[in-house]
């Protein structure tokens, strides 16, 4: 009998021991990854078939081109598992579904990279980025919620700012996610994962960069966001307010070969590089845009020309007018106008 309660004895002192030596750390780790668990089990059991373009703005189906499966390494000695998309350095990265941030980190190939786990059991992560978004393992982030900015970060760090884009399967396999980029984001999921993003920028300097960034490049989305009633930050409204005060200046007839600041404030409005000078390029962009507005594609900026530039006209319910290829409203292919 006594060596019966001994033994008992013995085993219960063992067990409180074990119990004892786990160490807060371990215990955190078990909760975080039982909380992650939970999160990742709460996302939709159904995969999202159609997909936006995981870029914020600026870029939609008809930029991309194939490469998935594409020779990589020595000799090619691995194959492409990834979609690289093309963007300018600091264009926001955005989820193109609900998600949960896996994981966060950098490596040596990726870069910076973010991992996340997606609806119907598949996975994605977002390589060579310049930076973070303001999110952390376990946040879950709703569609069009800001990860990173695009850059080429990594091995990628000789090669124009790209985003490298993986879908997995729910085997973890990686897929082709070219056949599901079908969509943009729509407008106000732009405009909303973009505000959240400068709410959570605390460094006034990177917030005004940011803001100047989005307005110097895609300001015929804010635009156009005016014009359909979709509210916008404060921050970029009154940015806005100084680009079109900028272009509303302009007094002189702009034409090839002329410099000034007025032809800068021309650029910045028409999104190509503003360095003053009024070349081949800013003629061809000039064209492009004046084409776009049903008006004489010149390449001479007047009156005309600085009204459009101006303003959005010629909306249809879903957003879209005679050159529209994807609705800002819907983020989905334009009916024919």
């Amino acid at each position: 009998m006594k060596s019966i309660v001994l033994k008992i004895s013995v085993f219960i002192l063992i067990l409180m021991f074990n119990i004892a030596v786990v160490s807060p750390d371990t215990a955190f780790a078990r909760h975080r990854t039982s909380s992650l668990r939970s999160k990742i089990n709460d996302l939709d059991n159904d995969r999202v078939i159609e997909l936006p373009v995981p870029i914020l703005f600026g870029i939609t189906p008809l930029n991309l081109y194939p490469n998935f499966g594409d020779p990589r390494g020595a000799e090619g000695g691995r194959t492409h598992e990834g979609l690289d998309i093309m963007a300018p350095k600091g264009a926001p990265v955005a989820s193109p579904t609900e998600a949960v941030v896996t994981r966060i980190g950098k490596g040596d190939s990726a870069g910076l990279y973010v991992y996340t786990a997606n609806p119907g059991g598949e996975s994605m992560a977002y390589l060579h980025l310049s930076e973070f978004a303001d999110i952390d393992e376990g946040d879950v982030l709703k569609v069009g919620e800001i990860i990173g900015y695009v850059g080429n970060t990594g091995n990628a760090q000789y090669t124009l700012p790209h985003l490298h884009y993986e879908l997995h399967n729910d085997d973890g396999d990686p897929i082709d996610p070219l056949p599901r980029l079908t969509r943009i984001f729509p407008l106000k999921n732009k405009i909303s994962g973009l505000e959240q993003a400068l709410d959570e920028i605390n460094d006034d300097d990177k917030k005004e960069e940011l803001i100047d960034f989005v307005i110097t490049k895609y300001r015929s989305d804010f635009l156009l966001a005016q014009t359909l009633n979709i509210a916008l930050p404060s921050l970029i409204t009154e940015a806005l307010k100084n680009k079109v005060a900028e272009v509303g200046g302009i007094t002189r007839t702009l034409r090839l070969g002329m410099q000034g600041d007025d032809v800068e404030a021309m650029q910045i409005a028409l999104g190509v590089n503003a360095d003053g000078s009024f070349g081949p390029i800013t003629k061809s962009a000039l064209i492009a845009f004046q084409i776009s507005k049903g008006l004489i594609g010149d390449g001479v900026f007047g009156p005309v020309s600085r009204l459009a530039l101006m303003g959005t006209a010629g909306v249809s319910t879903v957003g879209c007018t005679a050159t529209t290829k994807y609705s800002p409203l819907t983020g989905a292919i334009c009916p024919v106008i």
